[in-house]
């Protein structure tokens, strides 16, 4: 019985390492957490109606104090993906798409059309379908009828979603920032074990 006790921590940090990897997305107020990579995502409403250009040259201070930059394309897949979103670009993730809206925000609601949507920029050196260097990529999600697809309420991804001018701006599309919420360092997950082992055996007092 000893050993285990002994052992306890290590199993317990194993075990919850890879459960992280399947953890849901988390609500933080401000911010979405992913545990699946480690990113915190801004709200959109932060950055809804400013132009890529502003939000990349320093606008508010995010991407030049605050620590953020624009996610990747591979990021958004994969935020979009833990949502729950399966596959991308398809009109059938109506529980995704919402989750989403609920999680980073509603930056084109049109109620008398059941139609809810975000567009958000991200990086465009990482969009490959970019048409040229003065237009940046964008993401959308959502749910709700856009044409073409099954009757009813729907749910939508689709990366990228349009192409719009580095300087346009529009309250309808905001921007996808991302930072990394640094890890526990070795040394501290050492430490924390062994105060975890030195917990676990029993005093000469207790035998």
């Amino acid at each position: 019985m000893a050993r285990y006790h002994i052992l306890a921590p290590f199993i317990l940090l194993f075990t919850t390492t890879f459960a992280s990897a399947f953890a849901p997305l988390e609500d933080r107020g401000s911010h979405t957490f992913d545990p699946d990579t480690n990113l915190e995502w801004l709200d959109l409403s932060f950055t809804a109606g400013r132009s890529y250009n502003e939000v990349l040259t320093g606008w508010n201070g995010y991407t030049t104090s605050g620590g953020y930059r624009f996610a990747t394309r591979n990021e958004v897949l994969a935020l979009f993906g833990h949502a729950g979103a399966d596959p991308i670009n398809a009109e059938a993730n109506r529980q995704a798409a919402s989750k989403a809206l609920v999680l980073l925000g509603t930056t084109l609601p049109q109620p008398g059309s059941n139609l809810y949507r975000s567009w958000m920029h991200y990086d465009p050196a990482t969009e490959p379908a970019l048409p040229n260097s003065s237009y940046a990529a964008t993401a959308v999600f959502g749910t709700g009828e856009i044409g073409g697809g099954a009757v009813g309420e729907q749910g939508f991804f689709t990366v990228p979603g349009l192409f719009s001018l580095r300087d346009y701006a529009s309250p309808e599309i905001a921007s996808a920032l991302v930072r990394v919420v640094p890890e526990p360092s070795a040394p501290v997950i050492l430490l924390l074990g062994a105060i975890l082992i030195l917990s676990c055996v029993p005093s000469k007092r207790a035998l």
